[in-house]
C-alpha cells in the first residue's frame, strides 16, 4: 500500500515532501521514498539495494508511512480543512480520492480523534474506512470499531444527560427536601457509575467527577457518601484533564464549573484564603455561571456569595434573571436580590421580590420553600414596621407546618417563636431574651431541614425592630 500512496502523490506534494526530508537530513527515508516513486520494486529488491537487514527495513518503511500520513493530513488542503471543521464531509474524501491515499489520511485522523476523545467524529471515520476496506479482512475490524464507538456515543450522551438530570433534581431537592427526590439523586449517581465503568474515557470521568463532587458537597450531611476518593482528589483530577485538553470547546466551559466547585468546597471547609482564589475567578462571571445550570448547581453560588461576601454583593452585578420555568434558579436568584435589598435597608424592595416569587410560582407541592419564603417575608415585614402582615403570615405558616410534618420543621418553629417575640413590646430584658432565642435558633439550624442559610440576623440587627 505504501508504494501505491507514493505513486498517487502529485508532483508538487512529492517535491515538497522530498525537500522536507533533505532539509531534515532524513537520507534513509528519502532514499526509500525515491526508490518507491521512480520504479516498481519489491521489498526484497529494496532490502538488497539499501543494504539493510529485513527488521531495519520494515521499521524504516513503517516510519515513512507515518511521515506520509502526517504530511498528507497537513497539506491536503481540500480534505484537511473540511475534515477538521466538519467531519461529515469525509464523504468527499471517500468518493473523490484514490483509495490508498484516503485510507492514509483517515488513519491519521483516527489517531488524532482517539487522542482527543472525539467519539462522534470517530464513527464517521470508521464508517468511511469500512467502505474503503469492503474487499479486505479489515472490513470486519472497522465494523467492530464502528459499533464500539456508536455504543460509546450513546454512553457519552447518557452520562451527560444523567449529569443534567442530577443537577436539575438537586435544585428541586434543595427547595423541597423531598425524600423521593433524594432517592432519585442516589439512583442517578449509581447509574452514572455503571455506565462509566464500561469505558475508559477522560470525558466520562469529568462528568462523573462533577456529579460525585456535587453529591459530596450538597448531600453528605444527609446520606453517607462513598465515592472511594476524596473531593479534593476529584477536583484536582478534573482540573488536570481540563488543562491537558485545553483546546476542547466543551472543556473551556467546564473550567468555570470546576472553579465553582472548588469555591464551594473551600467555602464549606471555611478555608477562606483558598476559597478567595476561586471566588475571584468566578465572581465577575456569575451571569455566565448561571447559564450552566445543566452542568452544575450554579444558582447555589448566589447563596454562598451572600454568606461569603455580604458587603460586596452589588459590586458584581448579577442581572441574568433565570426563566420562571427553572424554578430552583428563579427562587434562589430572587432570594439573592431580596437579601441585597434587606442588607441595605430597602425592605420594601425585598418584600416585592419575595411577593414576585409567590405570585409567579405555585408552591403547593414545595412546602419547604413556602416555609422559607414566608418566614423571610414575615421578617421583612417586621423590619418594615408592618407587624400586622407579619402576624398573618406567621399564623398561616405555623398552621401549615402543624398540619404537615411538624417534627421536620423544628428549626422553622424556633424561628417563628423568635419572630413572634420580636413583634411584641420591647425592653432591655426582652432584647436579651430575643438575642438568646436567636442564638439558640442559629445553633439548632442545621441538617436536612436547615432554613434561611442566606439570612444572618445579628443582635444589633434585631434591635432595629421597633
Amino acid at each position: 500500500m505504501l508504494q501505491k500512496v507514493i505513486h498517487q502523490l502529485n508532483e508538487n506534494d512529492y517535491s515538497l515532501l522530498s525537500l522536507q526530508m533533505k532539509e531534515s537530513k532524513a537520507d534513509k527515508y528519502l532514499s526509500l521514498l525515491t526508490n518507491y516513486r521512480k520504479e516498481k520494486i519489491t521489498d526484497k529488491e529494496l532490502i538488497e539495494r539499501l543494504n539493510v537487514n529485513p527488521i531495519a527495513f520494515y521499521t524504516l518503511k513503517s516510519r515513512l508511512s507515518e511521515k506520509i500520513q502526517l504530511f498528507l493530513f497537513k497539506n491536503t488542503v481540500e480534505t484537511r480543512i473540511e475534515l477538521i471543521q466538519n467531519v461529515a464531509k469525509v464523504e468527499h474524501l471517500v468518493y473523490n480520492t484514490p483509495r490508498e491515499t484516503s485510507i492514509q489520511i483517515l488513519k491519521k485522523l483516527e489517531t488524532d480523534l482517539i487522542k482527543n476523545d472525539m467519539p462522534y467524529e470517530l464513527t464517521t471515520v470508521y464508517k468511511a474506512l469500512r467502505k474503503l476496506e469492503l474487499y479486505s479482512n479489515k472490513y470486519y475490524d472497522y465494523s467492530r470499531l464502528y459499533n464500539k464507538y456508536v455504543a460509546y456515543n450513546l454512553a457519552h450522551d447518557k452520562v451527560e444527560d444523567l449529569l443534567s438530570l442530577f443537577c436539575k433534581t438537586l435544585g428541586e431537592y434543595y427547595l423541597s427536601r423531598d425524600e423521593k427526590l433524594l432517592n432519585r439523586l442516589i439512583l442517578f449517581k449509581q447509574e452514572t457509575k455503571n455506565v462509566c465503568r464500561l469505558y475508559k474515557s477522560h470525558r466520562l470521568k469529568i462528568y462523573q467527577n462533577i456529579l460525585n463532587i456535587h453529591y459530596s458537597l450538597f448531600l453528605s450531611d444527609i446520606i453517607e457518601v462513598d465515592n472511594g476518593v476524596t473531593v479534593e482528589f476529584m477536583l484536582a483530577e478534573s482540573k488536570e484533564i481540563l488543562a491537558i485538553y485545553g483546546d476542547d470547546k466543551l472543556y473551556k466551559h467546564l473550567v468555570l464549573v470546576i472553579d465553582f466547585l472548588y469555591f464551594e468546597y473551600y467555602h464549606q471547609l471555611k478555608l477562606y484564603k483558598n476559597a478567595q482564589i476561586y471566588y475571584d475567578k468566578i465572581v465577575n462571571k456569575t451571569n455566565t455561571l448561571l447559564l450552566l445550570f445543566h452542568s452544575c448547581f450554579a444558582s447555589h453560588f448566589l447563596i454562598s456569595k451572600i454568606e461569603y461576601q455580604a458587603k460586596d454583593l452589588e459590586g458584581h452585578s448579577v442581572d441574568n434573571e433565570p426563566n420562571v420555568e427553572n424554578i430552583p434558579s428563579f427562587i434562589l436568584f430572587n432570594y439573592y436580590k431580596a437579601t441585597i435589598s434587606f442588607n441595605e435597608g430597602r425592605y420594601g424592595e425585598a418584600i416585592q421580590r419575595l411577593n414576585k416569587i409567590l405570585s409567579d410560582i405555585s408552591l403547593k407541592n414545595i412546602l419547604f420553600s413556602e416555609v422559607e419564603i414566608k418566614l423571610f417575608l414575615a421578617t421583612l415585614y417586621l423590619f418594615n414596621r408592618d407587624k400586622e402582615h407579619a402576624t398573618i403570615i406567621l399564623r398561616n405558616i405555623q398552621r401549615k407546618i402543624t398540619e404537615e410534618e411538624g417534627d421536620k420543621y423544628f428549626c422553622a418553629l424556633l424561628f417563628i417563636k423568635l419572630l413572634k417575640s420580636l413583634g411584641k413590646e420591647k425592653g432591655l430584658k426582652k432584647d436579651e431574651k430575643n438575642n438568646l432565642m436567636n442564638r439558640h435558633f442559629m445553633a439548632a439550624n442545621s441538617g436536612r431541614y436547615k432554613i434561611l442559610e442566606f439570612l444572618s440576623l445579628k443582635d444589633e440587627m434585631l434591635a432595629k425592630i421597633k
